[in-house]
């Protein structure tokens, strides 16, 4: 029962032959006692809860600022993490244009090199077909040279057979 709940400040004690009648005097003081030591075991009781509160306020705080500070790295990662993308997407198409690029170098040395291949061949060719004229000719001519030295022979023996008796 609260102060206010009762109507002490109206309350009204019968006169008595020295004062007021000191039973109910006592009586009253007694249950305003009591009242008091439950408003204190009341206010006891609230100041332990909002210490309680207070603590879990603080906790909750201290919670939110990880919290924010979570929320914070983790922007910051995304961020890491989308850069490392852009760059392995870079690295790629850099990659890709390293590959292009030396696919056609190589395919232009390639094609130089059957370029170059085919001029030694084709001048292998002449010089082969140049050789192989050069021996018939020498050929033809040594078979002309057997040829008129044999006939020049053929003649020198006739006329040595005409000349000896």
């Amino acid at each position: 029962m609260g102060l206010n709940d009762r109507k002490s400040n109206t309350h009204t004690f019968r006169k008595a032959f020295f004062g007021y009648e000191r039973s109910q005097v006592e009586r009253e003081f007694c249950k305003l006692k009591e009242d008091i030591r439950s408003y204190i075991e009341e206010i006891d009781k609230l100041r332990d809860e909002q210490l309680e509160l207070s603590d879990k306020l603080e906790q909750y705080k201290s919670i939110e600022e990880e919290n924010l500070k979570l929320k914070e790295e983790l922007k910051r990662y995304k961020a890491i993490e989308e850069a490392m993308q852009q760059c392995l997407m870079l690295a790629q198409q850099t990659s890709d244009e390293i590959k292009n690029s030396a696919a056609e170098k190589a395919q232009g040395i390639i094609s130089e090199a059957e370029k170059s291949a085919q001029k030694i061949i084709n001048d292998a060719n002449l010089e082969a077909n140049k050789i192989k004229m050069a021996y018939e000719t020498a050929k033809n001519e040594i078979y002309s040279f057997k040829a008129k030295s044999e006939s020049l022979l053929q003649a020198q023996l006739d006329i040595i057979k005409q000349l000896a008796p």
